[in-house]
């Protein structure tokens, strides 16, 4: 539950639902139909699956980015691991 609570209050979720609370309340004050408020209630939950979506790939993102060597120390790792097996030459040029 407290993972639940954690995610639904998240930065990326908490405004999308404040949002869609608000729109729906606002389109009821401004007389808009049932099938108005429907519609736009069913936008706001694509906007939130699409938010909770995204998130889950961001954290799997700086999952494995954390781990991985960057930058000039992946380019080393890189050119050693093709000089061992022999698809670059010493100097750093291709054969």
């Amino acid at each position: 539950m407290k993972e639940a609570w954690d995610f639904i209050s998240s930065e990326d979720i908490m405004p999308s639902l404040i949002q869609g609370a608000a729109a729906g309340f606002g389109a009821y004050m401004d007389g808009e139909t049932q099938k108005e408020i429907a519609d736009r209630q069913h936008q706001n939950n694509i906007l939130i699956q699409s938010n909770a979506q995204q998130h889950e790939r961001d954290m799997m993102a700086d999952k494995y980015d954390r781990s991985a060597p960057i930058g000039e120390e992946w380019l080393q790792q890189r050119r050693g691991g093709l000089r061992t097996q022999g698809l670059l030459a010493p100097s750093g040029q291709k054969y």
